[in-house]
């Protein structure tokens, strides 16, 4: 790509940019002894700020007595934070100067900085994607990625047609009620594919009706906060006689220290 001078140049990477969301700023300017020049456009946030370096003390002295007699004339102005500009971004554009006088590009836009969001195609590509194949015919997997990628090419289509009109928005909901209500028909007598039915597939078995294997017991842990009781001392409970309860007035196995009513 080639430009007039350097200030189309400029103006081409600010149009670009201004469409992807971000600013420009002119950086270096380089030149060899044959009067080959080189340009470049960084953008606004390119790089980071130097730390201020701190002043010597006898500086700082002045400065607090100066602050301190500012005071005492008018009031302090708050000032806000200043909010950081530079966070290291490598968006670059380099133009260099040709034989006739005019300024081309030495390389294009690379394409991470393409946003698929302002391209014509950035609806139509597939709304999910799976890091492994499921089914057991490949072309088949491919062909229904692009199968659902028009499929919602068509729909995002008739949304911009309807756009806010009230009337084509109805006939768009309508349209979709009577495709649907046929899908349920056609759907209705097989089997819906779901979660189940993807992993069941992925493992190449099916869930039995009857489960054999059962969880194991729960084990006793380390960090246990109650002791569990052995077999003698759950049969000595359980031959424990019946004793009057003074708070609930009943003849149970429990007195009143540990009555369940006293504790609610």
């Amino acid at each position: 790509m080639r430009f007039k001078n350097i200030e189309d140049a400029l103006a081409f990477y600010k149009r670009y940019a201004n469409c992807v969301g971000f600013s420009v700023r002119k950086s270096s300017t380089t030149k060899n002894k044959s009067g080959k020049i080189w340009k470049v456009f960084v953008c606004s946030k390119q790089g980071y700020r130097e730390p201020r370096k701190s002043p010597p003390q006898s500086a700082i002295a002045l400065a607090n007595a100066i602050s301190r007699a500012r005071e005492n004339v008018e009031e302090r102005r708050v000032k806000r934070r200043r909010v950081e500009t530079r966070e290291g971004c490598n968006a670059r554009m380099v133009v260099s100067s040709m034989n006739d006088g005019q300024f081309e590009s030495l390389k294009e836009i690379p394409a991470c900085f393409k946003v698929d969001r302002w391209t014509k195609l950035a609806a139509k590509k597939p709304i999910f994607e799976l890091d492994t194949i499921v089914s057991t015919s490949y072309a088949q997997v491919g062909q229904q990625n692009r199968m659902i990628s028009d499929a919602w090419s068509q729909l995002y289509k008739c949304m911009d047609l309807a756009g806010r009109d009230v009337d084509k928005l109805q006939y768009v909901i309508n349209a979709a009620e009577s495709i649907q209500q046929k899908l349920e028909e056609v759907v209705g007598g097989g089997s819906m594919s779901n979660a189940s039915t993807d992993l069941q597939t992925y493992f190449g078995c099916t869930v039995p009706n009857i489960v054999e294997i059962q969880p194991p017991p729960v084990s006793v842990t380390k960090g246990r906060a109650k002791r569990m009781k052995t077999g003698v001392e759950k049969a000595v409970e359980q031959q424990m006689h019946a004793r009057m309860c003074h708070y609930c007035k009943q003849v149970t196995s429990h007195d009143s220290r540990n009555c369940p009513e006293k504790r609610n």
